[in-house]
């Protein structure tokens, strides 16, 4: 009885080794975990039907479970803890390798372009650039009647654009 009992454990620890692997790198608890997913949910946006229930599911078991690692297989596997098996293990590793990859790093931003590319730079500050670009975007916002959605459109558009804009006469500034 006691070697299958061993056997067995390491059958179970074998599935777990994956996703805990993939923990390590999302959060060290349940709390960084789901900022995790809900940043990767923002950029999968409204439509995306996999990452939002399980981060629903993750919020709402508020650590009944007694492991971390069971409590965000269960939320993935929509399955109790003491329900889960290898597959299900298997699954989470997968979904949590997923998410990883497409997880903004800290300390830089991202833009997803139409074209489904990632732009990827540092966080930058200069104080006297932002508010003078401020006052020219609100400027232009008042002149062509554009939302905030639709300016940044057009200036990401600009800014990433693989032509170059024409740049305006001299004597037109």
């Amino acid at each position: 009885w006691r070697d299958f009992r061993e056997r067995l454990g390491r059958q179970v620890e074998g599935a777990r080794a994956p996703v805990r692997r993939q923990l390590q790198n999302a959060g060290s608890d349940r709390d960084a975990v789901v900022d995790t997913l809900r940043k990767v949910e923002m950029l999968a946006g409204p439509d995306n039907h996999v990452i939002a229930p399980i981060v629903q599911r993750l919020v709402a078991s508020e650590g009944k479970a007694d492991l971390l690692i069971e409590e965000v297989v269960s939320a993935i596997a929509n399955k109790e803890s003491r329900q889960l098996n290898q597959e299900d293990y298997g699954r989470a590793s997968g979904i949590l390798e997923v998410i990883q990859s497409l997880s903004p790093p800290a300390g830089r931003i991202t833009v997803v372009m139409p074209d489904g590319s990632r732009k990827e730079f540092p966080v930058f500050e200069h104080e006297q650039a932002t508010t003078e670009i401020c006052n020219l975007i609100q400027t232009w916002q008042s002149a062509f009647g554009l939302s905030p959605e639709q300016m940044a459109s057009l200036l990401l558009g600009v800014v990433f654009s693989a032509e170059q804009v024409p740049k305006a006469e001299e004597g037109a500034r």
